[in-house]
């Protein structure tokens, strides 16, 4: 059984994470991973704090250019206990996105995809990902002009 406090801190990671990835906060997301944390997705991997801060930097400058938005909506989460302090979390992640000034027409997601992540609770108290890999299930037109 996981505890309730537990679940509403591995929700409320989740839910940061997004925040920041889709730039509704400006706290950068590579201070969500452990030091030598990873993130694949796809054929995209990223090894270390380093490598991820880059990627979001690279991919924050191109979406600003490109006046991009994007929302990822997360459903069907799934907390698997690992260890008192580590956990598995399964979700499906469903990315709307365009190009212009708000509000943005509605259209499909540009992509779906099933993620698998890696959480531990640091040594300072804090849930941090190990790693985030994501099979890509769906891809749209408002994904691949993007794709690395």
């Amino acid at each position: 059984m996981i505890k309730p406090e537990t679940w509403c801190a591995l929700q409320e990671l989740t839910a940061d994470y997004w925040r920041r990835v889709d730039r509704l906060s400006e706290a950068p997301v590579d201070e969500l991973y452990v030091e030598n944390g990873t993130m694949q997705i796809g054929s995209l991997k990223c090894e270390g704090r380093d490598q991820i801060r880059a990627f979001f930097v690279d991919r924050n400058s191109k979406e600003k250019d490109a006046k991009r938005t994007t929302r990822h909506l997360v459903s069907g989460l799934s907390i698997v206990a690992l260890s008192p302090s580590r956990f598995r979390l399964l979700s499906t992640v469903q990315v709307l996105s365009g190009c212009g000034e708000l509000p943005l027409a509605a259209a499909p997601p540009s992509s779906v995809g099933d993620f698998e992540d890696v959480v531990i609770n640091s040594p300072q108290g804090a849930w941090l990902f190990e790693s985030r890999s994501a099979r890509i299930v769906f891809v749209g037109i408002g994904a691949a002009a993007f794709a690395r």
